[in-house]
């Protein structure tokens, strides 16, 4: 669906809103989750598996977006932790 909303065009909209049904969804999909991953490839979600339920025995997870501000910021303080203390002489 990402797919189709970075290209943008009027026939991927209807195709994005036949599989959806919301007209809102389909709105938000193409003017803020689209551009906001124009320069990504690919893999736009990550799943965390949470193990088992207790009741049935059945597998959990959680499908989450895969932010490229938040990457570019744990880079930004590894880079930081990585830089030498500096030791002032007073």
């Amino acid at each position: 669906m990402v797919t189709l909303g970075k290209r943008g065009t009027l026939h991927d909209r209807r195709l994005a809103a036949a599989k959806l049904h919301q007209e809102d969804a389909v709105k938000i999909l193409f003017t803020e989750i689209a551009p906001a991953q124009k320069d990504r490839r690919g893999g736009y979600t990550r799943i965390v598996r949470l193990g088992q339920r207790q009741g049935d025995a059945g597998q959990s997870a959680i499908l989450e977006w895969v932010d490229v501000q938040e990457s570019q910021a744990v880079e930004a303080v590894r880079a930081e932790e990585a830089k030498p203390a500096q030791v002032s002489t007073t």
